[in-house]
């Protein structure tokens, strides 16, 4: 009987997987168009003469969405709701295959 050893996870194992680099495309392309929104606001609130604390009060108005449902949904997930969520999920998707008459 022939052992063969365990291969030891590396950094670049990620890098192999094309879903991997789907989702980091997605992420950056998401990231530069937030970038391009909130230069264009700025810019446009410069040319019509606002305030520099309206201009300034762009980038966290844009952060507040995030911070008030983003940030309490991970804690959520990670307080003990992940599980049930992976239920409701698991339930979900038996159902929807469920065989129909």
């Amino acid at each position: 009987m022939v052992q063969t050893a365990a291969v030891a996870p590396s950094l670049r194992d990620p890098l192999r997987n094309t879903d991997f680099w789907v989702l980091v495309a997605v992420q950056c392309v998401t990231n530069v168009c937030v970038w391009v929104f909130v230069v264009a606001v700025q810019w446009t609130l410069t040319v019509s003469g606002e305030s520099s604390t309206v201009i300034a009060s762009v980038q966290t108005a844009l952060a507040i969405p995030f911070l008030l449902l983003a940030l309490p949904m991970y804690v959520w997930g990670e307080r003990g709701a992940g599980q049930m969520l992976m239920q409701a999920r698991c339930l979900y998707l038996r159902v929807r295959r469920w065989p129909r008459p």
